[in-house]
């Protein structure tokens, strides 16, 4: 299997290479938590489907970001 670069997880995933090099930095594994906590798995699937593409994705980005790390 091919090593999985930040880049390639960032175009993957959506998320910036940046943020992902933040998470790996401060140890946090929400993928883990998504696996072992139904209920924010479930709070996840919800605040992605909610997203809003009339404004700022931004802004929503940020939103998103601030829940997952008060979960």
């Amino acid at each position: 299997m091919e090593p999985l670069t930040v880049g390639r997880a960032a175009t993957e995933t959506g998320w910036s290479a940046r943020m992902l090099r933040y998470l790996e930095e401060h140890g946090l594994a929400f993928a883990l938590r998504l696996r072992r906590e139904p209920e924010l798995r479930r709070a996840v699937d919800g605040w992605l489907a909610a997203g809003d593409d009339t404004g700022s994705w931004i802004d929503w980005e940020q939103r998103k970001q601030e829940r997952l790390l008060a979960a």
